[in-house]
């Protein structure tokens, strides 16, 4: 294997695992921890788009709710 392949596997190494960054979105900071890793499971790429997503996601009423 070359440096150059070596590197490119590397690379890609990274971008699959993400970045671990510190937790920005305030509803989040409560959690147990204080950094997450972006893009995270669901493939978001940013903060601000995850924490978004889970407050639609709270926000929405079942059938059971609304009797």
């Amino acid at each position: 294997m070359s440096f150059a392949a070596g590197n490119d596997l590397q690379n890609n190494k990274e971008k699959s695992v993400g970045r671990c960054e510190p937790i920005k979105v305030g509803l989040c900071k409560d959690l147990p921890y204080n950094e997450t890793r972006m893009p995270n499971f669901m493939n978001h790429t940013n903060q601000e788009d995850a924490g978004m997503e889970v407050s639609l996601k709270s926000n929405k009423r079942g059938p059971s709710l609304i009797d």
